[in-house]
């Protein structure tokens, strides 16, 4: 229980986002040094989506925004989600269907309607994409 909430803490912390053309694994270790919470890029997730931790890509928010908010839109832009796991004691960021409990690949619902990392229109003035 302790962890649990410990994680979905770390995904409320404040953090601030301005990067361009960097790579993935770089973007996300800044992030988890501000949220002080354990982010984990699962390899087999990217694979499913067809990207390395060295993918390059850009995300801005214009002030300090809640990760979780942040982690929604880089990710969404990249065809990823995530899921807490309580076991390993980290936020792991994998392919949408693997954060829903379903691995390789299969078709995904769409994102807006099933409420993954939905963070809603245009908040914060954020982009995210890879480059």
């Amino acid at each position: 229980m302790f962890v649990a909430r410990r994680l979905y803490r770390g995904l409320s912390k404040p953090v601030a986002a301005d990067f361009n053309g960097v790579e993935l694994c770089e973007v996300i270790d800044n992030l988890s040094r501000q949220a002080r919470v354990d982010l984990y890029l699962d390899p087999r997730g990217l694979e499913d989506e067809g990207l390395r931790r060295n993918s390059l890509v850009s995300c801005t928010f214009v002030k300090d925004t809640p990760l979780e908010v942040v982690l929604a839109c880089l990710l969404d832009s990249i065809h990823l989600g995530l899921r807490v796991d309580t076991d390993l004691e980290v936020i792991r960021i994998t392919s949408v269907n693997r954060a829903l409990g379903r691995s390789g690949h299969q078709e995904v619902p769409d994102r807006r309607r099933s409420g993954i990392l939905d963070p809603g229109p245009g908040k914060n003035g954020v982009s995210g994409h890879l480059e």
